[in-house]
């Protein structure tokens, strides 16, 4: 008798996630693609609007700084972020709480606050230029913000946590025998490069997704 293949099960934890992926669908997924269907659809030609990204430098210009204010910044978000991640994963659990705490607690604060914020620390009158020239280090005031690295600075103090937090929950399995075994090996300079992003992959290279898209959206 041919052999009869078991049922397909569910993985564990699907039914837990099904609301949330259909509520995802409904509030974002659909309406992005009735969008999409409504601008190719539109007569008469299908390509028309389209076709003007290509055709109009000023364009051009905006997508080319928009995607290279976004990768700058998610990439500084990663460097950051992951050794802090990593650190954070080294601490003792009622350290790392508090570390938590204090990643999260930007959160507490408007970013409308958090942004104006910078002004009075970075701005042409703010604490930083008062020091320097108050040191005689600069004669007139450093240009930090109302250009790309004020832009960059901003987006990445408010979307480090994003990338932060879902690292840490990775890290937990995944870096545990690392953290305790490369020492014994004394591999210890070759730990983080040899041994613990490794094994983590292809998760180290998804965090950064959310910074990476929000940033594109800002910077626009």
């Amino acid at each position: 008798m041919p052999a009869v293949a078991a049922p397909r099960r569910l993985p564990a934890g699907a039914l837990h996630v099904l609301p949330l992926v259909l509520f995802m669908l409904v509030a974002f997924d659909v309406p992005i693609a009735l969008m999409l269907g409504w601008s190719i659809a539109a007569p008469p030609d299908v390509f028309e609007y389209y076709a003007q990204i290509l055709q109009r430098p000023v364009y051009l210009k905006v997508l080319g700084n928009t995607f290279r204010i976004a990768a700058i910044a998610t990439l500084v978000c990663a460097l950051l972020g992951y050794p802090l991640a990593y650190w954070m994963r080294t601490l003792a659990p009622g350290r790392q709480l508090i570390a938590i705490a204090l990643v999260v607690l930007p959160f507490w604060v408007s970013i409308l606050v958090r942004t104006y914020a910078w002004i009075v620390i970075l701005g042409n009158d703010g604490l930083v230029n008062r020091t320097l020239e108050a040191l005689d280090v600069v004669g007139a005031p450093i240009s930090f913000l109302y250009n790309p690295f004020g832009v960059i600075l901003g987006t990445t103090n408010v979307l480090l946590p994003f990338l932060v937090l879902p690292l840490l929950a990775a890290m937990p399995t995944l870096t545990a025998v690392p953290l305790t075994v490369a020492p014994l090996e004394g591999l210890p300079k070759d730990t983080l490069s040899g041994v613990v992003l490794p094994l983590p992959a292809p998760d180290p290279l998804l965090p950064p997704l959310p910074p990476l898209a929000i940033t594109y959206t800002w910077a626009r």
